[in-house]
């Protein structure tokens, strides 16, 4: 019952849970989604902003540029509107999305009309509008049509389109807009300064000459007073303007302002885009563009890709307190001579300077050092200053700058500079220093405990106490590696404190090597282990040798890795070795020689291990074949050592490799023994060796073969199939055996050695006398 109540109870919470869930569903899809706000829109040509209001399902509103009129219907997400401005007309229908912070739109021609919702903490462009001057004004609409160009804020061409006058009138959106554009070029050719523009003005009408930087060439910038009092730029006739421009760039030596701008890509002024715009798209690939602006030589060279992005917080960090960066101030001249100082401090000076990158090249212009390394102290003395109006901070690009201020909300005390660095990394390394010791320690008891499990044996190659050599060099790399880590995301390179990273890095290099040196020697042991007990010497050869050469090659890489941690040149460190390998095989050439012997026995496999061969005189037998020598055993049982290539040079003969083994006796009978039972002897002799089980029928000699001092000699020689000397001991026997069963069965009598003495008689009676 109980069971049945609690399923119950579960089923009504369940059903209770869905019907709640479909009235907010039915009422969430009742209630109409709101386009009343500011809309920051684009199409392929072109980018307004978007005023909406919405009442009911009915929405009104308009936009700029182009003085447009939009009007249109809600039907559940979707917009259906209708847009008229001068020039044209038409229809268009939206998709506002489920956050309702964006929409997707197309118009009747079935191109696309997107847009995003403006908001407080993305206002989109400028909203204040000073034209109480001709330079306010100015200043104004530079400052707009940047943020519309440069940075793709559409809301910055309301700033600046009711600021222009255009002379003479404008058919059309479209001329307005080649209008802008010949005039916009017009100023970006320019270099000025808005403090020289005319603040007072005694009528209703002013100039401003401007020009570009290096000419002679002007440009009289005119300004206009409305009726409300109010300052507006003259935009002069499309054709009058093309001829200002041609005049301004012929007197550059440009063709067109395609081919000006290629060449303003290396100047200072291109060099702040770069910088300020790779910022902004930091995650999608403006990463490269805004680094490629920093002189980052002051520090170490494999630190700069870790520290370049704390290099370009403190920079931005500076920018923003200095206020807006207007690109016309900047300098756009390749060839300018001096450095361009855009920042003015006692601590130090921002400067944009052309360095030397490679040889034969012209100089780059950046950021210079010495402006980078001052940025953390000149960052000190500005971070207090608030940002100007219009501009708003955005989100560090690295982790060190969001940790840092995220602690300077916590307490300004953390952030504080009373020792060389600031208190809250002082504090993280005494931290880090202390857990990379304990965690290090543990690393290295752990790796040794793992090592003796998985490579010590009984019998085996590695023993309990090679697995202890493993805990130092797993306490350097554990240890180096937590601090590294630690340090840079710190900035300690920033700091003051690179030396100190430096050899934080090498220590972790030197134990990454003895770790991957020391278990290479432990893997190449083990299988030597293993082809020791084959009978081939192959695979003890390869062993070695690869063994070998992988120490080598993890002691260069190491050293490699320690020389390109500290900044050493290490291409000349290869080369270096390069020169020293050759002038080390020409001094050890007989090691090479004997390395190379060691090569051919390998390729030829002239024996293998246990055959029993001749050299020069010499029997032995194979126990090693080792990278320099080979080790042989003598039949006295001593120890004889022949060098690879002196043993490569000689003849050798392989008695182990025989497909069989020759038999040859000498059987002597005596000399009165008849021809019949010789006859029957020798071929009795024939029949038991072809029964022997490893005789070889194929080649046998069995017969008379000499009168001996005291013996009639028989002669038998054949061959047994047997691969071993013992082998051919035993087969022998039993041969030999059943000849002198043979010689009782036929009655002959084996002959010795015998000498009869004949005596004279008259030699005999002297003795006599």
């Amino acid at each position: 019952m109980r069971s049945f109540r609690s399923v119950a109870q579960g089923g009504w919470f369940r059903l209770a849970l869905l019907l709640s869930l479909c009235v907010t569903s039915i009422s969430a899809t009742a209630e109409p989604p709101d386009w009343t706000g500011e809309w920051n829109s684009f199409w392929r040509s072109g980018r307004a902003l978007m005023l909406l209001n919405q009442e009911g399902d009915r929405v009104f509103g308009f936009y700029e540029p182009g003085n447009g009129r939009i009007e249109g219907k809600v039907e559940g997400s979707l917009l259906t509107a209708t847009w008229e401005q001068s020039g044209g007309s038409g229809t268009a229908v939206f998709a506002l999305a489920p956050d309702g912070q964006s929409f997707t739109g197309r118009y009747s021609n079935g191109e696309y009309w997107n847009g995003a919702r403006v908001t407080e903490s993305d206002p989109g462009g400028p909203r204040f509008l000073n034209l109480e001057s001709p330079r306010d004004t100015l200043n104004a609409v530079v400052t707009a049509a940047n943020d519309a160009v440069i940075r793709g804020n559409a809301a910055s061409v309301i700033a600046y389109e009711p600021v222009l006058f255009y002379e003479g009138g404008a058919v059309d959106e479209r001329e307005r807009l080649r209008r802008r554009t010949l005039l916009w070029r017009i100023v970006n050719l320019s270099t000025f300064r808005f403090d020289q523009a005319p603040s007072e003005a005694d009528g209703d009408w002013e100039a401003f000459a401007i020009g570009p930087s290096g000419s002679d060439q002007r440009y009289q910038l005119r300004f206009r007073k409305r009726e409300d009092g109010k300052w507006q730029v003259v935009v002069e006739t499309e054709s009058e303007l093309e001829g200002h421009v041609a005049r301004l760039l012929d007197d550059l030596g440009y063709d067109t302002f395609e081919d000006q701008r290629r060449a303003e890509v290396n100047s200072p002024r291109q060099t702040m885009k770069d910088f300020l715009l790779g910022m902004k798209d930091w995650g999608l690939g403006g990463s490269e563009r805004a680094l490629a602006t920093l002189d980052l030589s002051f520090l170490p060279e494999n630190l700069r890709d870790i520290e370049g992005p704390i290099v370009a917080d403190y920079l931005k960090q500076i920018l923003d307190r200095a206020g807006f960066v207007t690109w016309q101030e900047i300098p756009n001249d390749p060839d300018r001579a001096v450095p361009y100082i855009h920042y003015r401090h006692p601590v130090g000076n921002i400067a944009i300077v052309a360095k030397e990158v490679e040889e034969g090249e012209p100089p780059q212009w950046l950021f210079s050092a010495e402006s980078l390394e001052q940025a953390p102290d000149l960052f000190d003395a500005v971070q207090d200053l608030p940002l100007a109006q219009g501009l708003h901070l955005d989100q560090p690009v690295s982790d060190f700058f969001r940790m840092r201020e995220g602690l300077r909300d916590i307490s300004p005390f953390l952030v504080k500079r009373d020792l060389i660095m600031e208190n809250w990394i002082w504090a993280a390394m005494l931290i880090g220093l202390v857990l990379a010791l304990v965690l290090a320690r543990l690393a290295g008891w752990l790796i040794t405990w793992l090592m003796t499990k998985l490579f010590v044996r009984d019998e085996g190659s590695f023993e309990a106490g090679d697995a202890k050599r493993f805990d130092w060099p797993v306490r350097l790399l554990v240890a180096g590696f937590l601090l590294r880590t630690l340090f840079v995301e710190l900035g300690l390179a920033q700091s003051g404190f690179s030396a100190f990273t430096t050899a934080v890095g090498v220590v972790s290099i030197i134990g990454a090597t003895l770790v991957v040196y020391l278990l290479a020697g432990a893997i190449g042991g083990h299988f030597l282990k293993r082809a020791q007990a084959t009978q081939g010497y192959a695979d003890e050869i390869v062993t070695s040798l690869v063994t070998g050469l992988a120490k080598l090659t993890i002691v260069i890489v190491g050293a490699i890795a320690c020389a390109d941690i500290i900044g050493l040149p290490y291409l000349g460190i290869i080369t270096g070795l390069g020169v020293g390998g050759v002038a080390l095989a020409f001094a050890a050439r007989e090691t090479v020689s004997n390395l190379l012997g060691g090569a051919l026995l390998m390729a030829d496999r002239p024996f293998s291990r246990g055959d029993l061969i001749e050299t020069e005189g010499q029997w032995a037998t194979i126990e090693n074949v080792g990278l320099r020598s080979t080790r042989l055993r003598t039949f006295d049982d001593s120890i004889l050592i022949i060098p690879n290539a002196q043993l490569s040079e000689k003849a050798i003969v392989n008695w182990g490799k025989r497909r069989r083994r020759k038999i040859q006796l000498e059987i002597g009978l005596t000399y009165d023994t008849p021809r019949d039972k010789l006859d029957r002897f020798v071929e009795r002799l024939r029949e038991i060796y072809e029964e022997q089980p490893r005789a070889d029928k194929t080649e046998c000699y069995v017969g008379l073969k000499s009168f001996g001092a005291s013996s009639i000699d028989i002669h038998l020689w054949g061959y047994f199939k047997v691969y071993g000397y013992d082998a051919q001991v035993r087969a022998q026997h039993a041969l030999i055996g059943d000849i002198i069963d043979l010689a009782k069965e036929i009655g002959v009598s084996f002959a010795f050695p015998t000498r009869t003495l004949h005596i004279a008689e008259g030699e005999d009676s002297r003795l006599n006398h």
